[in-house]
Formats: structure tokens, sequence, C-alpha cells
């Protein structure tokens, strides 16, 4: 079987006008959908001429390890440690008691209801099922 040779450059410059995020339903693969315009031969881009958003979002998250008592079925709620909680969680400390409702989408599309509250006799941050 012939490859046709369609006498294209090795390098095409393009703009991106799109990014979709997504997530191969039976692995869990996450992976990105861009779409591409290429350029007219005569046409070049100065960075950020056209940028989608000026302004670059900054994104902060922490990881810890769960023990066992706070992924068994009876734990009051996964405890936030408050440098991380102050930077991501922000809530409202004036309404009595401090808490907030927290949605969660997935990947899958699937919602998660959480609720954040603030202990104040504890001085701690806790998230516990919605």
């Amino acid at each position: 079987m012939d490859i046709p040779n369609f006498d294209l450059p090795s390098k095409i410059l393009c703009v991106v006008i799109g990014v979709q995020l997504q997530v191969h339903d039976n692995t869990d693969e996450v992976f990105a959908l861009i779409t591409l315009i290429p350029l007219k031969q005569q046409e070049f881009m100065v960075e950020n001429q056209d940028p989608l958003d000026d302004s670059p979002s900054e994104i902060y998250s922490f990881t810890r390890i769960l023990n066992s008592t706070e992924t068994s079925r009876h734990a009051a709620g996964l405890y936030i440690p408050n440098q991380h909680a102050d930077r991501c969680l922000a809530m409202d400390m004036a309404v009595q008691p401090p808490m907030q409702n927290l949605v969660a989408k997935d990947l899958h599309g699937i919602e998660w209801n959480f609720r954040h509250i603030y202990c104040d006799h504890q001085r701690a941050h806790v998230l516990t099922s919605g």
C-alpha cells in the first residue's frame, strides 16, 4: 500500500484556538484536545499579540497521606492544615459558625458535595460529606 505524499513542510506554524481537558472513561487517563489553525506562510504572530487571557491564573495545590482513621466510615472528617485551607478554601470567618458548602466536579462530570467547617475550639479546618 502506497503512502500518499502531500508535500507538506516539516513544521507548520499554527495558532491554538481551543483547549479542552478530557478523561478516558475506562482508564481515567487525562488528556487535552487542542484545536489548531495553521497560519499562512507570510503570516506570523508576535508573542502575546492576541492572548485569550492576559492574567495567568495561579493554581495552588497540596498533597497529604491519609491515615487509617481518616479513611474509616466513622471518621469525623478530613482535617486540612491551616496554611493550605487558608490559601485554597477561603471562607467568610464572620459567619457563625464559619462554614461553606463545596461542590467539586470530577473528570467524569460527577459532582461531589462537601462541607468545609472551621472548628474554632480546635483551630482546624475540616471537610465533611455534604
